[in-house]
This record gives C-alpha cells, sequence and structure tokens, in this order.
C-alpha cells in the first residue's frame, strides 16, 4: 500500500481577541480533492530514495506500481484543526465504502470553547494529494451574560401543559405577537402531523434532520401526532387480498362442486 503523508499549515486569526470567551466553528465549504494516480505513487518512491540517498531497482518500481493499482487511491481522507488546547477531526470516506459514502461538500467543525484569544490555526490532511476549498470561515459564539440570556428566553418558549405518548406530542404555545419557527428534538419524518387549534399545518426539517413547523402569532394549541407512512394503503391491500382470496376460494369450491355432481 502507499505511504499516507500528512500535510498542515498554519492559519492565522485577525483580531484574535475577539475569538475569546466563545465556543468556535469551522466552517469549510466547496471541498475537492485531487487523488493520487500510479505515477503519483512511483515519483514518491523515486523521491524517498533521494532522501534516503538508497537507488530504486526495477523490482521496487514494479512493485509499487502493483500495491497502486491493487489499492487506488478513492478519495478518502481525514482533517484535524488544531487550536490552542483542542483538536477536532472530520473523515471523508471512500467511494468503496458503499453504505457509508458521503461525498462532503460543506463541513462545520466544533473547535470547542476558549477563553484566550487564539492567534492562528493549524490545518492538517492525510489521505488524498491534495485538497481544496472554497472559502474557510471561522464563527464564534459568545458565551456571556447576553448569551445566557436569550438561552433562558429560548428555553421559555417551550410549549406549556405538554403531554408525550407513543405516539403523540401536544401543548401550548406562550403568547407572542409574531410569527415564529417551532422547533424539535424528533427526527423528521413524513408521517408527523401537524395540527394547530386543530386546523392541519405543514411541517419541514430544521437543523438539518428534525421537525419544525411555522406557528403564526398569538396562543395556541400544538398536536403532533404520528401515523406510519403507506399504514392506510396497506390495511386497504390487506383487505382487497383477503376479500380476493374469499371470492377464488368460493369460485373454486363451486366448480369443484359441479364436476362432483356431474
Amino acid at each position: 500500500m502507499h505511504r499516507d503523508t500528512t500535510w498542515h499549515t498554519d492559519w492565522n486569526l485577525k483580531d484574535p481577541n475577539k475569538y475569546r470567551n466563545s465556543e468556535l466553528y469551522l466552517v469549510i465549504d466547496g471541498i475537492s480533492e485531487t487523488r493520487h494516480t500510479m505515477m503519483d505513487r512511483l515519483d514518491n518512491l523515486r523521491a524517498d530514495s533521494i532522501v534516503s540517498g538508497t537507488p530504486v531497482s526495477k523490482l521496487q518500481k514494479i512493485d509499487r506500481l502493483r500495491a497502486a493499482a491493487a489499492f487506488p487511491d478513492l478519495g478518502g481522507y481525514s482533517i484535524s484543526v488544531q487550536t490552542g488546547t483542542t483538536t477536532a477531526h472530520v473523515r471523508q470516506l471512500p467511494m468503496n465504502n458503499l453504505s457509508d459514502y458521503e461525498d462532503r461538500q460543506h463541513i462545520v467543525l466544533n473547535l470547542g470553547y476558549t477563553s484566550k484569544a487564539n492567534r492562528a490555526l493549524i490545518l492538517r490532511f492525510r489521505g488524498v494529494k491534495q485538497l481544496h476549498f472554497k472559502s474557510l470561515k471561522i464563527m464564534a459564539v459568545p458565551f456571556n451574560r447576553t448569551y445566557n440570556r436569550r438561552i433562558n428566553q429560548l428555553q421559555q418558549t417551550g410549549l406549556q401543559y405538554q403531554k408525550v405518548t407513543n405516539d403523540t406530542v401536544s401543548g401550548y404555545t406562550d403568547l407572542t405577537n409574531h410569527h415564529r419557527i417551532m422547533t424539535t428534538s424528533i427526527p423528521y419524518s413524513t408521517g408527523w402531523h401537524l395540527q394547530i387549534d386543530g386546523r392541519n399545518a405543514e411541517t419541514f426539517r430544521v437543523n438539518t434532520g428534525f421537525v419544525g413547523a411555522q406557528v403564526p402569532e398569538g396562543r395556541h394549541f400544538i398536536k403532533l401526532k404520528y401515523k406510519t407512512p403507506g399504514f392506510k394503503p396497506g390495511i386497504l391491500l390487506s383487505i382487497a387480498g383477503v376479500i380476493w382470496w374469499v371470492i377464488f376460494s368460493l369460485i373454486y369450491g363451486i366448480t369443484l362442486l359441479m364436476r362432483y355432481r356431474k
């Protein structure tokens, strides 16, 4: 197999003081990669021989080409980002991992909380020849009194008099004078049906994969109920199948009876 080289670069941050007392996120957009070719593997072998001062034999070249053919570069790589005290990792699986493969072109890395002014980030990657990014951004979420007050306000907007059963969540919203987006921790599925004050309302995905909805101003009774997708059509098809089986059995029985009388 080919040797996996780790590449790294330092990213100096402008005005590092504004990232103090914050939780940092690195947002990477437009990711693409350049993969190793068979000739790249052979060039690596030549470079190693130059550094070590050992000549490369024809047999070593053939072995390296065989290894490159047997284990091609399928685009798998890993990225690590190091701050002063924290290291975050993310991995792109290769294409031959069919069950879990996903071409990741957008990544958000949580770099954790920092109370200090970090002057630079260290980015490392390994696995492919080159990685290309359209943009790298640092987002800082401050943890201060304003943040705590906002969190407390959001916590107060949860459903009141909430009731939860196996397939239903219900409760009352607080009184507001503006529209808002309701977010939940329920994984999104088309089986969840929403009613606001007894009237059907649409749901949609929020926070990537959870049930959400738009709630009008005022105080409302919210009811989310789960109905297995395709359950009613399945029941109807089952009933139709039973009816068909009964009719077929009757026709078959009558046919046998008529033959017996003859």
